[in-house]
């Protein structure tokens, strides 16, 4: 597997696509800030108007930090966040496959997962790989080991990033996809990491333009992941 290969298709399946995903994400990120706005009271133990003179208060801010409760909610609500984003992203990689034969990427697949056959096991991957991650993380901190555990997370997070794609297009079970996207990954980890570091700089670089410009860089990281995906199937 070539980095270039892996790369060369990235950036073929982001302009391919781009007006597609550039109006999904826009819907998507106009939900989840919905959303936000709607839970953040709860979240935050405060009303809304509070909650949007946080930056200019320090000292609330420090508080909510060490506020056992807030992590627990913050949790909860990045959890959520999680689970409706990820059939999304699914959804993307739908598109990329249908582009790869000629075909159109629709809006009406960017949103199928939500309701399919594969629904269940996405979500059950998105509990599953937060509970691995949360467990280890919080495990090899408690040691002393906070780089260490930040380490582990990140490494779980590669070793794995082909099993949505493998469910989806190879139709597995949620564990013989994880199985499957570690034997497939762990031989060019070298190479899946830096695709995947070079595909999430540009996703996140959307962020520094008003914050809603990732709604025009996001779609690359998962065009860089269905890329891998796609490597590996012929390699």
């Amino acid at each position: 597997m070539k980095l270039s290969n892996v790369l060369s298709l990235s950036f073929q399946l982001f302009k391919t696509t781009f007006l597609t995903h550039l109006l999904g994400c826009l819907l998507l990120f106009g939900a989840l800030l919905g959303l936000y706005w709607f839970l953040a009271p709860v979240i935050f133990g405060m009303p809304l108007e509070e909650v949007a003179q946080l930056s200019k208060q320090p000292e609330k801010i420090t508080a909510l930090v060490n506020n056992g409760g807030f992590a627990i909610k913050l949790s909860l609500f990045l959890l959520l966040v999680d689970g409706i984003v990820t059939p999304f992203t699914t959804g993307m990689y739908k598109n990329y496959r249908s582009v790869q034969r000629n075909e159109a990427a629709t809006i009406g697949q960017l949103f199928s997962f939500y309701r399919s056959t594969y629904t269940g096991r996405i979500l059950s991957y998105v509990l599953l790989l937060t509970a691995l991650k949360s467990t280890a993380f919080v495990g090899i901190g408690a040691l002393g080991l906070p780089a260490f555990a930040l380490a582990t997370v990140t490494v779980m997070s590669i070793v794995f990033v082909l099993t949505l794609p493998i469910i989806i297009f190879e139709d597995q079970p949620l564990l013989r996809a994880m199985g499957n996207s570690y034997k497939r990954t762990v031989p060019v980890i070298f190479t899946v990491m830096l695709a995947l570091i070079l595909g999430g700089i540009v996703s996140l670089l959307g962020a520094f333009v008003f914050g809603i410009g990732i709604v025009v860089t996001f779609p690359m990281l998962y065009a860089v992941i269905y890329s891998l995906y796609t490597n590996s199937v012929t390699h």
